[in-house]
């Protein structure tokens, strides 16, 4: 019965997520990673995913990248959080090194984006 009301937890953060109601589906984890906790492993890991998804929708890579690592202390093998692992630390890097450069990373900005956009006599740091 606990799996089944976690597993309703998820369902509506994700909703409330897609409806753009953020404060509401980050109550509704909070309360789906207290009940994950009471169960066996691997329950927390789908809770750590989706915040760590959330974290990064919202460009917070650091956080993103903690959520995920904890999804695969909970289930080893859940690939789904391996492979957003190692996009957040692709994206830490490269903000990094571009910071490093002396370049300030643009947030929203995406090298498709920029490549397709009429940018004529605008220059980016980025693709500098």
């Amino acid at each position: 019965a606990r799996e089944r009301e976690l597993q309703n937890l998820l369902a509506r953060a994700n909703l409330q997520r897609l409806r753009a109601q953020i404060a509401d589906a980050r109550r509704t984890l909070e309360i789906a990673l207290e009940l994950a906790h009471t169960l066996p492993a691997p329950a927390p890991a789908p809770v750590h995913e989706m915040i760590g998804d959330m974290l990064a929708a919202e460009e917070r890579w650091e956080q993103a990248r903690d959520a995920y690592a904890l999804a695969l202390d909970a289930e080893p093998t859940r690939a789904p959080a391996e492979r957003k692992l190692g996009e957040m630390l692709v994206r830490i890097a490269d903000e990094e090194a571009l910071r490093q450069s002396g370049g300030t990373p643009l947030r929203g900005d995406d090298l498709i984006d920029i490549l397709r956009e009429d940018r004529a006599g605008r220059r980016h740091a980025g693709l500098a």
